[in-house]
């Protein structure tokens, strides 16, 4: 019995070393086997990452030009580029110039209404699109003509400049709307000149070329607008201005305006100015010629007119006279007439007088002058010019002609008129 339980547990004993190496064994495996699996990892390279795809050959547009009608296109790797309005339409291809950009002609494309042009390359076929807008069709613009400005308006909130060129011209300037309507600013100037004869311009919002913008993308750009046309009215006729030699006075009117300073400053003038009221400095001792323009006003409908300067001589001195010879005009009585006789008198220089009877005074309005051409003794009854009238004398003026210019009569010599009988 012994010796079984011996046996047995020798057996127990073998079974246990047994289990002891063989888990020695299997460790042992893999323990080698997990270093061999770090060496491998360590000699494999890591995968490499997968390489980023090239940018896709694109046809570029890089400018909308409104002026010119023309879109420009770069070919960015392309052959050839193409373009169309309507893909099912089919492609026409685009014209390529010497500085390798496509050019294509936008003057066909409507601008009643946005349009959209699509483009392609024929390596990289992607479509791109290009947008233009429609043109702006609200401007109003208008001619005053009581200042002279140009009203426009209906323009987008925000513009600040317009443009201008004369109906038969295809030069634009560029002006800043202020300018329209700011006296004395360089284009009302520019304005003033076409008043001589009248002129038609044509107005517009200007143009602002499509470009690429800071992310690459072409904007569109703004059309120019439609063009306005404007009516510059002529300035009217200058007013036809003269001295009335007789009375010394202008066909002046309430309606004109009158400058001595050559049109920088302007007075209102009066119907038919006296020459003592208008030009005082022409009368007179030590008068001299004035120089002095005349317009009719500007009314609330109407600019003033075109500008006439008239230029009115100094008065001669007053006639010498006398009841002895030498003098310019010798008078005498015999007790019934009164005699004179203008010692100087001719066709081309006459010499005039009017009689103021006893009790009234000269009105240079009223008066009535009798013109005398020659040396010939005049005589005026004692009806025409009683006792103690006077008798005024003075040398005739001219109206201007062709051949004459304008003169003024002299100052005025007075007579007194007395009967008592003198030598002839």
């Amino acid at each position: 019995m012994k010796d079984k339980v011996k046996k047995i547990a020798f057996f127990m004993l073998l079974l246990l070393a047994f289990a002891v190496l063989t888990g020695s064994a299997a460790g042992y495996r893999r323990a080698q086997a997990a270093e061999a699996g770090t060496a491998q990892a360590e000699s494999t390279p890591a995968p490499s990452p997968e390489p980023t795809p090239a940018p896709k050959a694109l046809v570029r547009p890089v400018l909308i030009d409104y002026d010119t009608l023309w879109l420009v296109a770069e070919p960015n790797g392309n052959q050839k580029v193409f373009y169309t309005d309507k893909e099912k339409s089919g492609w026409t291809e685009a014209v390529k110039a010497d500085n390798g950009k496509f050019y294509i002609d936008i003057s066909w494309v409507k601008s009643t209404g946005e349009t959209t042009l699509l483009l392609k390359g024929d390596v990289c076929e992607d479509i791109v699109k290009v947008t233009m807008p429609a043109k702006f069709t609200k401007l109003k613009a208008k001619f005053v003509k009581a200042d002279g400005t140009i009203a426009i308006t209906g323009a987008p909130e925000g513009t600040t400049t317009f443009q201008w060129r004369k109906a038969t011209s295809y030069e634009w300037h560029t002006e800043n709307i202020s300018d329209a309507t700011k006296a004395g600013s360089a284009f009302l100037q520019e304005i003033e000149k076409m008043r001589i004869s009248g002129a038609s311009l044509y107005l517009r919002l200007p143009p602002v070329q499509g470009k690429p913008a800071a992310d690459g993308t072409l904007e569109k750009g703004v059309r120019p607008s439609k063009e306005v046309k404007v009516s510059i009215a002529k300035r009217s006729s200058a007013p036809k201005v003269k001295v009335d030699i007789a009375k010394l006075t202008v066909n002046t009117k309430k309606t004109m305006e009158y400058s001595y300073d050559g049109g920088v400053t302007w007075k209102q003038a009066e119907d038919k100015m006296q020459l003592s009221a208008l030009a005082p400095g022409v009368l007179g001792q030590g008068s001299k010629n004035m120089k002095i323009a005349f317009r009719t006003a500007a009314t609330s409908k109407n600019g003033y007119s075109k500008t006439m300067y008239l230029t009115i001589p100094a008065q001669q001195a007053a006639p010498v006279v006398g009841p002895v010879s030498g003098a310019d005009v010798v008078y005498s009585t015999d007790g019934e007439k009164f005699y004179m006789t203008f010692a100087k008198a001719t066709k081309d220089t006459k010499y005039e007088y009017t009689v103021v009877k006893a009790g009234n005074t000269l009105d240079p309005l009223k008066a009535s002058w009798k013109a005398v051409s020659s040396s010939k003794r005049v005589s005026v009854s004692a009806k025409t010019a009683p006792a103690g009238s006077i008798i005024y004398v003075r040398r005739k003026g001219t109206n201007e002609t062709s051949k004459l210019p304008l003169t003024l009569p002299s100052a005025m010599t007075a007579i007194s008129v007395k009967y008592t009988k003198t030598a002839n």
